[in-house]
């Protein structure tokens, strides 16, 4: 496809990897480039959506960029690969799947992170006033 082509048909949806639909506020600062202050100041405003694990507040990436790109997540995650990718720590990944917070899938005796299921509901979420 030429580039010409690709300007005038423009695909709906672009699939990108993604390591989470979630992140904490210091990880996607890292991830964005933007100081930690100012990813503060965006969720306060509501530019920025947010996912609750817990009580936790994560920022909700997912929803965030479903409109441009599709996601394509890997279906399940070890918890530390989990806590990685969101910036939590293993113990507070350990501790939400404990308290039924983040989806479970159990495979063989591994305690996984359903992260399919994870993307799923960051995406039902509904923020009617959101403004991102």
């Amino acid at each position: 496809m030429t580039l010409s082509q690709c300007q005038s048909n423009p695909p709906t949806a672009l699939p990108v990897q993604l390591a989470s639909p979630v992140m904490t506020r210091e990880k996607f600062a890292s991830m964005s480039g933007l100081r930690e202050g100012q990813i503060r100041g965006q969720i306060e405003r509501g530019h920025l959506p947010v996912f609750h694990v817990g009580r936790l507040a994560l920022v909700n990436v997912a929803l965030l960029t479903w409109d441009d790109v599709h996601l394509i997540p890997c279906p399940i995650m070890t918890k530390d690969a989990f806590a990685k990718a969101t910036g939590l720590r293993e113990q507070q990944v350990e501790s939400q799947l404990d308290r039924g917070n983040l989806p479970r899938r159990d495979v063989g005796r591994l305690a996984l992170v359903n992260v399919s299921e994870l993307v799923r509901q960051c995406m039902a979420q509904q923020d009617s006033s959101r403004s991102y």
